[in-house]
């Protein structure tokens, strides 16, 4: 699977090493990730400019669940819905169900092991994905262990994956100076 993303980001600890530039990428995923109306709609046109010379015909854009179904109505049902339309790709949005709320464990040592017992905790329409070219998004990518499990799931349903986009990629800065 090609993973693309279409800027940096950079763990909070270094933030404050960091460029003028680099600050307002954080920022803006940040309120990506609030659900804020502006960003939602800043975010869904850098994706669908991204992705604006891909075939869409009978292809599914699907977002990585969140960690409960409130924060994925908030963060994913509009943006979503904005990139399909721009793009001609059926909306996955509504073949997803997150049920109950999961543990967020991005910032710890144990998200790895958790990510597949969370993944198991979302309901996806089977019908709906099974035998579909399905493009993956999500916010952040650092290892890259929710993505993949998550495409592992889909194409276990009968789907098939090959690219995910992301808003940011992790710049790991240990010792080194902000870029």
């Amino acid at each position: 699977m090609i993973k693309y993303a279409l800027m940096d980001y950079v763990p909070q600890k270094y933030l404050r090493k960091a460029k003028f530039e680099t600050l307002m990428d954080d920022s803006f995923i940040w309120n990506f990730k609030d659900g804020k109306a502006w960003a939602v709609k800043k975010a869904a046109k850098m994706v669908a400019e991204a992705l604006s010379t891909y075939n869409m015909e009978n292809v599914v854009f699907m977002c990585v669940p969140a960690a409960c179904q409130r924060t994925y109505v908030r963060r994913c049902q509009k943006f979503s819905e904005i990139v399909c339309e721009r793009i001609g790709a059926t909306d996955g949005f509504p073949f997803i169900n997150v049920i109950g709320r999961r543990a967020k464990l991005h910032n710890s040592r144990q998200h790895v092991v958790a990510v597949a017992e969370e993944i198991e905790q979302v309901y996806i329409d089977e019908n709906a994905v099974k035998g579909k070219v399905i493009i993956l998004f999500d916010d952040v990518i650092t290892t890259g262990k929710t993505c993949d499990t998550f495409k592992e799931r889909l194409e276990s349903l009968g789907a098939t994956v090959n690219l995910a986009v992301f808003l940011g990629k992790t710049k790991n800065y240990r010792k080194r100076f902000l870029s």
